[in-house]
């Protein structure tokens, strides 16, 4: 759990957390991993997560009025 709350602790929104609620936060977290060219998620999809990227990196994509796809 330290490496999770090391992680949480580089996130702005969580900046002046204190370690109890820090350690609740990371309590509820679920380590998840994506291969490479995987779609974790849809424009206009309901939200019932948030995600955090602790290693590695994402590509975000915006649909247009056409249907296509631009990076944003």
């Amino acid at each position: 759990m330290l490496d999770t709350i090391r992680v949480i602790q580089q996130i702005e929104v969580f900046h002046g957390l204190n370690a109890a609620q820090l350690e609740q936060i990371a309590a509820q977290i679920q380590r998840e991993s994506y291969a490479s060219g995987t779609v974790i998620i849809e424009q206009d999809a309901a939200g019932d997560r948030m995600y955090m990227i602790a290693q590695g990196q994402v590509e975000v994509l915006k649909r247009d009025p056409r249907g296509g796809l631009r990076t944003t």
